[in-house]
Formats: C-alpha cells, sequence, structure tokens
C-alpha cells in the first residue's frame, strides 16, 4: 500500500516488489540447497527481506523515472551502488554472526544472509531490465533517413 502510494504507477508499484518475489523464490531454493528450514529462529528473515527488497526496490524505480538510462548506468550509478553497499553492510552483519556454535543463530544467520544476497542480485540484474522504456514507446528522435 505504501509502495503504491510513493509511486503512484500500478507498473512501478508491481516492479518495486519483483525483488520480494523473486527474492523468496529464490531463498527457498537455496534453503533446500543447503538443507535449511524455516523454525522460529530464522523466521526473522522474512520481515527483513520484505523490508529491503521494498527499498531497493522503490530506490531502482524512482531512478529509472528521473532520467532516460541505460540499465548498466542505472546499475552503475549512485543509485546502484548505494542499493549494493546497504545490502552488502548488511550480509556482513549478518555473515560475521555465522561463527555461533548454537546451530539456532547459524541457521538464522545464514538464512539472512542468503535472502538478502538474493534480494541484492535481482535488484541489480532483473529489475533494471525491466525498468528501461521499450525502445519505440516515447522516443521523439526519428530514425536516420538514408539518401
Amino acid at each position: 500500500m505504501v509502495t503504491a502510494l510513493t509511486l503512484r504507477k500500478l507498473r512501478d508499484t508491481v516492479l518495486s516488489v519483483l525483488p520480494i518475489v523473486l527474492g523468496m523464490t529464490w531463498m527457498a531454493g537455496l534453503m533446500r540447497l543447503f538443507h535449511l528450514r524455516f523454525n522460529l529462529a530464522n523466521l526473522v528473515a522474512v520481515p527483513i527481506m520484505i523490508g529491503l527488497g521494498v527499498e531497493s526496490g522503490i530506490y531502482m524505480s524512482r531512478r529509472a523515472h528521473e532520467g532516460r538510462y541505460e540499465s548498466r548506468e542505472l546499475v552503475g550509478g549512485s543509485t546502484g551502488q548505494a542499493v549494493t553497499l546497504f545490502c552488502l553492510s548488511t550480509m556482513v552483519g549478518f555473515g560475521s554472526l555465522m561463527v555461533a556454535r548454537y546451530y539456532g543463530i547459524f541457521s538464522m544467520r545464514l538464512l539472512l544472509t542468503l535472502a538478502v544476497g538474493c534480494v541484492l542480485l535481482i535488484s541489480l540484474s532483473v529489475l533494471p531490465l525491466l525498468l528501461m522504456p521499450e525502445k519505440g514507446k516515447g522516443s521523439k528522435t526519428a530514425a536516420p533517413s538514408i539518401s
């Protein structure tokens, strides 16, 4: 709801929650790969993932509409760097706690690190490609004529 009020367009709202939807799917696959299960301790990963996913989706969407950017400029610019920095700093913070001897804490931190990594990858790879305008749509430049 807040995302829809912030972005004011249905397409942008749907694309901004894409990191959450795809991130949850990727996280479920990685949980199976690493033999992790949801328990009361690691359910903390879900709200954190939702928060980071929405935040990065809104940042990327708003920046894409500020000007005409190529997807590589959107990712390589200040917004892509900011999304990378806040996701990586969160991953390092949670990852540093994986040295715990108690398996419950270890699994929670591993799941949080994987979840934030999934959000980061989707925000920097899939989302910018979908946010870019279509080539023929809205461009006022005419095709060069051959004389």
